[in-house]
């Protein structure tokens, strides 16, 4: 390849390190900005002199309008000594310091050092003067250290945190890292702003660091994506070793006008690093298996549409409109899933890097109504190009009084849903009464109803009850005090005749006539445990109340396929189902309930019906096309001709 060097053993076992000889005496301008810094710049200034013996060394001293007399007392000794201070206009940045340096450098080497490290190994110039001569590089960058021995500065991450955050930052200085790579000369995507060699014609080249869409953060890593462009590639190595003397790193900070600039111009670059494998964490630590926002594609293959659900949680809520659709069309092919898995405390949304590098066709979002949720939204709608899905299950604007759920609810929740919507392209809701209530908030809504997975519900069978007394209960969460409230005469006026049965939530008024209590399990446990309570009558009482006018019929599903019969309230989730419905009068309830608890094979015939009802119509994997119409926009079947086919066989072949 024509480069001379010398090879020995790397810091790490197993590494090789390639010392490349420096090619003649070039000049090197060592390009440092400051503004009424003193003390800082004095130790920059005496670290260079101490510590470099570089015959060809120009230091240039940027200077951003410093007012103190002693600052301008040393620089007319530096001038005095051949360094060469230069003042920029009034109030510039450090990029276009950084650019004015470099105008009155003469060297063919730009080298560009933050005024807070200090040079403490004579070899670190070579180094990076070695690299840089070679074919192809155009950057070089070394490793900063800290005065606690810890890494500062290093290789960016492309994508990682944000746009980029630095690889190996906060291990020891001898920690090999990952692979051994934080011991390890690599090639890099981008490096920071701390300090970094640059060969004179490509900064000319590119017209220098974009001073005006990154005055402050994330210039270096547009000008190294620029230079990369362009042919040249950027290298880091741990071999030139540099101090820090700050007390904390430069960090990357986070104006967003300069964020979404880099965003603009680089995103498919970001979210694609080639020196960061896709499938490790681009949010926690770094070089982790990605653990969150779990994808089962492979971006190299798109043959089916991905969508990305984002459940509120892993309950019932989550489990029905999110994971279960989609785990049902990932099985069947239809399409490829995967999910944002709840977090504890506070919520998290993807980040735009995140999802760009998962690159999913269709974003199904659930009950993201929280401020990380919109923001994470406003960010979607500018630069991921996404389907944007937003499923709402409850009309959370009409919870009633005794809904445990209602001081939970987040404050402005019309005002939160409102924004929301106005950043997604499609509503999905489960009952027509929810549509109703959400036109005018967004122009596209699709009914979906509640289905159940036949993988999850259809190997049950209800367990037989073997005692003296029938057995009637009832089922659900710890949201419902209202509606339990109705059955609190009822139970009392039959708990000599029956034994009744709660499982998740029992109000303390109704304890004295209940036979058993259940907990509520994880909802994995739910569908086994509740056909082991051994019912012969299930009950499913609700408020008359535009909360409940507007849900689904899932009780009547999760009791029906277990082939008990149901008396329940007569309101619109349940109307047009094989059941007894009654006004919440206690006196139809006590005699429905009787009539059935006295005639127990009629009421199994009830049973029978209503299961084969639920089997005929409301099982989730014969409804894959509905699913699929929603999450996706215009025709889904014609976009993707295999999914088609798959559809026209009944979407079971793999």
């Amino acid at each position: 390849m024509g480069e001379s060097g010398d090879m020995s053993d790397g810091l790490t076992p197993g590494t090789l390190r390639v010392r490349y000889a420096v090619q003649g005496e070039p000049v090197v301008s060592l390009i440092v900005e400051t503004v009424d810094d003193l003390r800082v710049l004095e130790r920059f200034v005496d670290s260079v002199r101490e510590s470099t013996q570089y015959p060809n060394l120009e230091l240039v001293v940027v200077d951003r309008g410093s007012e103190d007399e002693d600052t301008e007392e040393y620089f007319d000794a530096l001038r005095s000594t051949g360094v060469v201070v230069v003042r920029a206009p009034t109030g510039v940045r450090r990029a276009e310091a950084w650019n004015v340096g470099a105008s009155a450098a003469s060297g063919e080497f730009l080298l560009f050092a933050d005024r807070r490290v200090g040079f403490v190994r004579n070899e670190w110039l070579a180094t990076l003067l070695g690299q840089v001569q070679r074919a192809g590089v155009g950057i070089a960058a070394p490793r900063i250290v800290g005065a606690d021995g810890k890494v500062v500065h290093s290789a960016f991450i492309l994508g990682f945190g944000g746009p980029a955050k630095d690889a190996f930052q906060g291990l020891s200085a001898w920690d090999p890292g990952y692979a051994g790579r934080a011991l390890t000369e690599q090639g890099c995507s981008a490096v920071p702003p701390g300090c970094l060699m640059v060969r004179r014609s490509c900064f000319e080249a590119l017209k220098g660091f974009d001073a005006e869409r990154f005055p402050t953060d994330w210039f270096t890593v547009d000008f190294c994506l620029r230079l990369e462009a362009a042919g040249y590639r950027t290298v880091w190595t741990p071999y030139a070793l540099v101090g820090w003397q700050g007390s904390e790193p430069a960090r990357e900070t986070s104006d967003p006008d300069q964020e979404a600039a880099i965003h603009d111009r680089w995103l498919p670059r970001l979210a694609r690093d080639p020196f960061y494998h896709r499938n490790l964490d681009l949010s926690g630590t770094a070089f982790q298996p990605r653990m969150e926002a779990t994808a089962r594609w492979n971006p190299a293959f798109h043959d089916r549409p991905r969508i990305l659900g984002v459940p509120a949680d892993t309950l019932g809520c989550g489990e029905y409109r999110i994971l279960a659709p989609l785990n049902a069309l990932d099985d069947a092919a239809r399409a490829q899933c995967g999910f944002l898995p709840p977090q504890e405390g506070a919520p998290r949304m993807p980040s735009v890097t995140e999802l760009a590098r998962l690159a999913p066709d269709t974003l199904l979002l659930q009950g993201a109504l929280h401020d990380v949720h919109l923001e994470a939204l406003r960010r979607y709608r500018r630069f991921n190009r996404a389907f944007h899905t937003f499923d709402i299950e409850d009309l959370k604007t009409a919870i009633p009084e005794k809904n445990s759920r209602r001081k939970l609810l987040l404050r402005n929740i019309k005002a939160r849903t409102r924004q929301a919507l106005s950043l997604c392209d499609r509503l999905i809701v489960i009952t027509e009464p929810l549509a109703e209530a959400h036109r005018g908030l967004i122009n596209d809504i699709r009914v979906v109803p509640i289905y159940l997975s036949r993988g999850r519900w259809g190997g049950l069978a209800a367990v037989r009850n073997e005692g003296a007394r029938p057995r009637v209960g009832w089922a659900g969460g710890q949201q419902h005090q209202g509606d339990l409230e109705i059955l609190l005469p009822v139970v009392e006026a039959t708990a000599g005749e029956v034994d009744w049965v709660f499982f998740g939530m029992c109000p303390e008024a109704l304890r004295p006539y209940v036979r058993e209590v259940h907990d509520m399990v994880p909802f994995g446990e739910y569908p086994a445990r509740l056909a082991a309570l051994a019912l012969d009558l299930a009950v499913a009482p609700l408020e008359n109340h535009p909360f409940n006018v507007a849900k689904s019929n899932l009780r009547l599903l999760e009791y029906g396929i277990l082939g008990w019969p149901v008396v329940c309230t007569d309101i619109e989730p349940y109307r047009g189902a094989p059941v007894t419905r009654v006004r919440n009068d206690p006196a139809r309830w006590i005699a429905a309930i009787r009539e059935r608890v006295h005639d127990l094979e009629a009421a199994r015939a009830e049973g029978v019906r209503l299961r084969e009802w639920v089997l005929g119509g409301w099982i989730l994997e014969d409804h894959l096309d509905e699913w699929l119409g929603a999450l996706t926009p215009g025709d889904s079947v014609a976009a993707w001709p295999a999914v088609a086919q798959l559809g026209a066989r009944g979407g079971d072949d793999r």
